[in-house]
């Protein structure tokens, strides 16, 4: 499968109200700060079935209280890749 769901294509889509699934590789950090920002009005956040997966997502998940308060959109639903 092909890695289409990048911070990039993200805010090209939410311009059009389109969703993007965003890649599971992406680090953490990354991933909390993308959410802060307006262009992930649309996106949400998929991960993998590993072990390491979960743990990734609690520590995006914990980051999230580090940065300002509209930080905490980071969504908690999960959807599994």
């Amino acid at each position: 499968m092909d890695n289409t769901g990048t911070f990039r294509m993200a805010k090209a889509l939410s311009g059009h109200d389109a969703m993007t699934a965003l890649s599971k590789y992406y680090d953490s950090n990354d991933i909390t700060k993308f959410f802060q920002r307006q262009e992930s009005e649309n996106a949400f956040y998929s991960m993998g079935i590993g072990a390491d997966e979960l743990q990734k997502f609690a520590k995006a998940k914990a980051l999230k209280y580090q940065f300002r308060k509209s930080a905490s959109r980071l969504p908690t639903a999960i959807f599994l890749t």
